[in-house]
């Protein structure tokens, strides 16, 4: 039999993570999701598949109440949207998004709720939430 807690203990161990025992609490969706992925003869259903990415927030410790109809009224969105979609926080290009108000709002919003935890040596942002400044990564070419 093999001690699944052995190999875990071994993962974090090897990858240096923290908090891996902790609870936690994530609320997720999926995107780019195609619904059912086909493999047939002549390729896939699919043209081109998309990167398929569980998006969401997390928290530490179990189910908390958040303030959603208050983020719903902030950002003016219609009592009868089923969620809160990106096309909801802005549109166009990553540059064009993070210009967009309403995704200060909701950014605030987390933070807020204590949902936006962000490492200092990972991600840096201004007061108004409209310029990044990625901290320890720099690009490479591989």
């Amino acid at each position: 039999m093999i001690d699944v807690n052995e190999k875990r203990k071994a993962a974090i161990q090897f990858h240096g993570l923290q908090g891996a025992d902790k609870r936690y609490t994530l609320y997720y969706d999926e995107t780019n999701n195609i619904r059912k992925l086909h493999i047939r003869p002549e390729g896939l259903n699919v043209r081109q598949p998309e990167c398929f990415v569980l998006g969401g927030v997390v928290h530490t410790g179990t189910t908390k109440s958040f303030d959603i109809d208050g983020l719903r009224s902030s950002l003016k969105i219609q009592e009868n949207a089923n969620e809160i979609k990106l096309k909801h926080l802005g549109k166009g290009s990553f540059l064009d998004l993070l210009k967009s108000q309403k995704l200060s709002t909701f950014l605030d919003w987390l933070d807020s709720e204590g949902l936006l935890s962000i490492p200092e040596h990972h991600l840096r942002i201004t007061n108004s939430w409209t310029q990044l400044r990625m901290g320890a990564y720099k690009p490479r070419t591989l």
